[in-house]
């Protein structure tokens, strides 16, 4: 919509917006963005310069802004840093080991941030990016005959999706998959098993929020496993899970308790936060910020612990809470609820936020 095209170009502040002949008119001209058609410029763009330009970007520079529905009904702008979506790609290789002979299908719109490791996971390693036709996600049989003439070996489903996928014929034509790469949302245990009653391919559960870089954690789901649920795993490389109780301590095993996310994922220090955490300096301790309605982020030093809660509602429903979990066996984590998600505003302090920085339990003072 024309609404949401106008404000995410405002938000953004951007300047410059790639686009095709055809949608020239889909972008509200008072936004003063300047626009290029990508398609009726080409014969300009081939002239310019075929060098690459100077490297002044580094790990903690932004690499993307993508935008959630927002619980307020308002898109939210999400930052990643370059740190913290190579983080995700490189622990992606190193756990699926993906070669020339792999091929990976395109299919999630790019509004979504699943796409972003569709797109560039292939590209790093020297394997095959198939691209999907506009809406082809939502059609199963399209998806199975895609996936047997192109030989696709790792797709992504959100769990609904997947269910519908099953419902397809031949499934038998999907042999050559490999993987299958759930997120997004809970995936049910009678799901899983249905997977594995219909398909030869290994199935991964991950969990990870927009805002720490696309997953957190990771499951590789088991054949004949007796679990009642399908846990969403352990943390991938150099992310922190902590399960605490209200009192920021962590739980014993098999007592609920509130999921908290650290480490390198965490979206793009911003505002207030960065300029407040910036005047304590914590060791190697446990560290925690604690802002009541507003961001999160990774600041050096605060390894290997920080945590960002809301207090704006009855219930602490943390910024990288989601709900209540329980620490199962083996020490996995398994969702017994939804996400709950947060409604501050990226730029407007609210009255009721509320910075308070807590180290060991003991809180710090804010000037």
């Amino acid at each position: 919509p024309q609404e949401r095209l106008a404000f995410m170009v405002q938000d953004a502040d951007c300047t410059l917006i790639l686009t095709q002949a055809d949608l020239m008119d889909s972008y509200p001209s008072e936004q003063g963005a300047r626009m290029i058609a990508v398609d009726s410029n080409a014969s300009q763009i081939g002239n310019a310069s075929a060098e690459n330009p100077a490297k002044i970007s580094g790990p903690d520079n932004l690499a993307y802004v993508i935008y959630t529905s927002g619980s307020t009904g308002k898109p939210k702008g999400v930052m990643n840093e370059h740190s913290g979506i190579c983080n995700r790609l490189f622990w992606m290789q190193e756990a699926f080991q993906l070669n020339q002979e792999d091929r990976i299908l395109q299919k999630t719109p790019f509004s979504f941030d699943v796409s972003v490791w569709e797109f560039f996971w292939p590209l790093l390693v020297g394997a095959k990016l198939v691209v999907a036709r506009p809406d082809g996600h939502r059609d199963p049989d399209y998806l199975v005959q895609l996936i047997n003439d192109q030989q696709i070996t790792t797709i992504h489903f959100v769990p609904s999706m997947l269910e519908a996928f099953l419902r397809a014929e031949r499934l038998d034509d999907c042999g050559s998959l490999k993987r299958v790469i759930c997120s997004g949302e809970a995936l049910g245990f009678e799901l899983q098993e249905k997977f594995f009653r219909l398909m030869k391919a290994e199935l991964h559960n991950l969990y990870g929020p927009t805002e720490a870089a696309v997953d957190v954690t990771h499951w590789p789901c088991r054949r004949g496993d007796d679990r009642t649920i399908v846990p969403i795993g352990r943390a991938i490389t150099n992310t922190h899970i902590h399960i605490l109780d209200e009192a920021l301590n962590p739980v014993p095993v098999g007592i609920a308790g509130e999921l908290h996310i650290g480490g390198v994922p965490l979206e793009l220090l911003t505002g207030a936060v960065r300029d407040v955490a910036q005047q304590h300096r914590f060791g190697n301790g446990a560290g925690i910020i604690e802002v009541a309605g507003g961001r999160a982020a990774r600041l050096a030093g605060l390894d290997p612990f920080l945590v960002v809660t809301d207090r704006t509602r009855d219930a602490w429903l943390g910024w990288f809470i989601i709900g209540k979990s329980l620490l199962g066996p083996e020490h996995v984590f398994g969702i017994t609820c939804q996400q709950h998600a947060f409604g501050a505003d990226k730029h407007t302090p609210s009255p009721r936020r509320k910075l308070v920085l807590l180290e060991n339990g003991r809180r710090l003072p804010v000037s």
